[in-house]
């Protein structure tokens, strides 16, 4: 949306695709155009439609804004490059900075401090005790390039040797991981616009909210540049040769005390609090590769503040409950977190959706938040309406991740009917990602033939919404989602009998008796001969 509006206000004009019609940024009134173009992987031949209008629009520049975005078009780089000018690094500078490890191992050479680690290859690796606790766990990168390109890797925090362990044999399923030694301090942003290896602009910030296990912020605050940081991002840069944008991120405790965490090969959850300060990087960026302009005022407001209002409400919550023992956890005083509050009500906050000049998409936010809430007062029949439907032969199951209720119901569904075609997606927005272990250890106990080890979760598309005959879902959260994106979809789509809870976050025992009743209400159908 930050990108949007940037250029928007530029005056280029600007085409929005692969998002939703219904996401909160195709609202903003910058959007000249939103282009139904098939979402990376939902389609094997997403690259031919892109392709072809790219080929009949011929654009000044195409702009990834994040990671599921950039990973297709770095891997058909060759291809689109032919038809238009890619917002991307090269694939050497890439391939380095989308490397936890690697981007590591530059910065301990080029004599920036970076904690200790070590690098544990497979699943009978162990933690030796060279590593203190408590530990980071890294996966070599957030989003594996190759295969599923939406495959995420999470950064994993251990306080205890058991918990560390746990987490390496769960990690490592997926590949390599790094474990270093954990460093408190506050995150620090460095961003930066650079050409050839050379700086041509840079903004800090610090984080005000983060979340207690130290990974995204909610709330930030635009800082002077410190030297040393700079100088750090420099020589990262330069040993590069990167052109493009780019966040260096760093932990900080004090002035003195710092250590480099890793790269973002791309644009940056923070990039809202980046214009309201003044440094324009989407507009900068375009002016660099379409216009070939390398001098950029460098100034910006210090001392400028921006949340993300949905996101810091959810910070709050988890503040508020985190473990006041635990002296690791980034975590501020509950009433001072109250007091936190009272720029944004006495207006002195920026809010990265409410902008003047392009309200829609503030209030639609808001609008998908209600529409969500008032979902949940909707009345819900004691059993599916769906009986009352013509008999599906094809279902589709739809929850929120696709690791734990959706997975375990479509297995169900393939064991009690054999002849319908079933499948379960996600509304989450990333794909690749695994079961809970207690999911895993809950599913194996109903003998249904499913490994939920070895389950990936898929993304919801509007193919998948399609070709289902029967859509089911578990909570109101889901039937909000598809009354905002896809409403076509409601008249096929029911609960499977009433809400069934979300067991995410639960023990062993949860996933058990949310598994036993959906496979309860799956055999009482089938029984009837309702088939859903």
């Amino acid at each position: 949306m930050s990108i949007v509006r940037s250029l928007g206000r530029a005056g280029i004009e600007v085409d929005l695709a692969w998002c939703e019609k219904g996401a909160i940024p195709a609202s903003s009134r910058y959007v000249a155009k939103w282009v139904d173009l098939p979402l990376p992987l939902h389609r094997v031949d997403w690259c031919d439609f892109l392709e072809t209008h790219l080929r009949e629009t011929s654009y000044d520049l195409v702009i990834p804004s994040g990671d599921l975005e950039l990973l297709p078009l770095m891997l058909r780089r060759v291809r689109l490059e032919r038809v238009a000018r890619l917002a991307i690094p090269s694939d050497e500078s890439f391939r380095i900075a989308n490397d936890k490890q690697l981007s590591a191992e530059l910065a301990g050479n080029l004599g920036i401090s970076v904690p200790p680690w070590i690098r544990l290859l497979k699943q009978d690796d162990y933690i030796p005790g060279g590593v203190p606790i408590p530990c980071v766990l890294k996966p070599a990168s957030s989003f594996q390039l190759g295969g599923s390109v939406t495959t995420r890797r999470s950064v994993r925090h251990a306080f205890s040797v058991e918990e560390a362990d746990a987490f390496a044999k769960e990690m490592l399923s997926d590949g390599p991981i790094a474990v270093q030694s954990y460093f408190s301090g506050r995150g620090v942003g460095l961003e930066v616009l650079c050409r050839d290896g050379a700086i041509l602009v840079a903004f800090q910030h610090e984080r005000l909210h983060e979340a207690p296990h130290g990974s995204g912020s909610s709330y930030r605050r635009s800082v002077k540049i410190q030297p040393e940081l700079r100088d750090a991002a420099s020589k990262i840069s330069a040993a590069l040769n990167y052109s493009g944008v780019m966040m260096v991120e760093f932990k900080q405790r004090s002035k003195d005390e710092w250590i480099f965490v890793e790269i973002n090969a791309r644009f940056w959850g923070s990039l809202p609090l980046a214009l309201v300060s003044g440094a324009d990087f989407p507009r900068y960026l375009y002016e660099m590769q379409v216009n070939n302009v390398s001098s950029f005022d460098e100034s910006y407001d210090v001392g400028r503040t921006a949340r993300n209002l949905l996101q810091d409400i959810r910070w709050f919550r988890e503040n508020w409950k985190a473990d006041r023992n635990n002296s690791y956890l980034v975590k501020i005083g509950r009433l001072r977190s109250i007091f936190q509050f009272l720029p944004l009500i006495f207006g002195r906050d920026a809010v990265d959706t409410f902008v003047r000049d392009d309200w829609r998409p503030g209030m639609r936010e808001i609008a998908n938040l209600a529409l969500m809430k008032l979902e949940k007062f909707r009345p819900i029949p004691p059993k599916s309406r769906s009986l009352g439907l013509p008999r599906p032969s094809s279902i589709l199951f739809l929850c929120k991740g696709n690791i734990c209720r959706s997975p375990f119901a479509a297995a169900a569904m393939k064991a009690l009917s054999p002849e319908l075609q079933v499948v379960s997606a996600g509304t989450f927005p990333v794909g690749g990602r695994c079961a809970p272990d207690d999911a895993v250890l809950a599913a194996g106990r109903f003998g249904l033939g499913l490994d939920m080890e070895l389950h990936r979760s898929q993304v919801v598309s509007a193919e998948l919404l399609g070709r289902a005959d029967r859509i089911v879902v578990f909570d109101p959260e889901q039937m909000a989602w598809l009354r905002v994106n896809h409403p076509e979809a409601l008249p096929k789509t029911s609960y499977l009998d009433g809400i069934i809870a979300d067991p995410y976050g639960g023990g062993e025992a949860e996933f058990q008796s949310c598994y036993q009743r959906i496979y309860e209400l799956l055999t009482k159908y089938q029984a009837l001969g309702a088939k859903l």
